[in-house]
C-alpha cells in the first residue's frame, strides 16, 4: 500500500464525515493520514497497517469514553440553563412545542405532571433530555 492509498482513504473518510457528522469517520481520516505518513517515510506495508489499527483503536475507545462521561454527566448536572425561560411560538400538539431561545428555534416538551396553559406564552427550562428542551410551565 502507498501514500496514495492512504491519502484517498483520508479524503474518503473526510468528506463522509463532513456529511454525516460522526467523529468515528473522523478517526479513520486521521489513522489514515497516520499511515500516509508512514507510508511517505517508507515503512512496510505492514506498519503502515499495524499505525491505521492503532489509532484506530485508541480513537475509537476514546470516543467511547467520552460518549460515557458525557452521558454521566448529563445524568448526573443539571442543564446549564435550568430556570431560563423561553417563548413559546408553537404547539405542535401532546404537551410538544417550537420554543425560541438563544436566538433560534428549539424542540421543547413539557415535564412529567405539567397541564399546559393555553394562554402561558413563556415556559421555565427544567432540563435537556437529548437536543429537547424539557420544560414547566412558569
Amino acid at each position: 500500500m502507498g501514500i496514495l492509498f492512504w491519502t484517498v482513504a483520508a479524503s474518503v473518510a473526510l468528506c463522509i464525515e463532513m456529511l454525516t457528522g460522526t467523529l468515528y469517520l473522523l478517526v479513520l481520516c486521521l489513522a489514515s493520514a497516520a499511515a500516509a505518513v508512514a507510508a511517505h517515510y517508507e515503512a512496510s506495508t505492514a506498519t503502515q497497517v499495524g499505525v491505521f489499527g492503532a489509532i484506530c483503536a485508541l480513537g475509537f475507545v476514546g470516543l467511547q469514553l467520552r460518549r460515557r462521561a458525557l452521558k454521566d454527566f448529563n445524568a448526573q448536572s443539571p442543564h446549564s440553563d435550568a430556570g431560563a425561560l423561553v417563548q413559546v411560538l408553537a404547539d405542535t400538539g401532546e404537551g410538544r412545542f417550537r420554543v425560541r431561545y438563544r436566538g433560534t428555534e428549539w424542540d421543547a416538551e413539557l415535564a412529567e405532571g405539567q397541564a399546559r396553559d393555553t394562554q402561558a406564552q413563556v415556559l421555565r427550562i427544567s432540563h435537556l433530555k437529548g437536543n429537547t428542551l424539557i420544560c414547566v410551565v412558569d
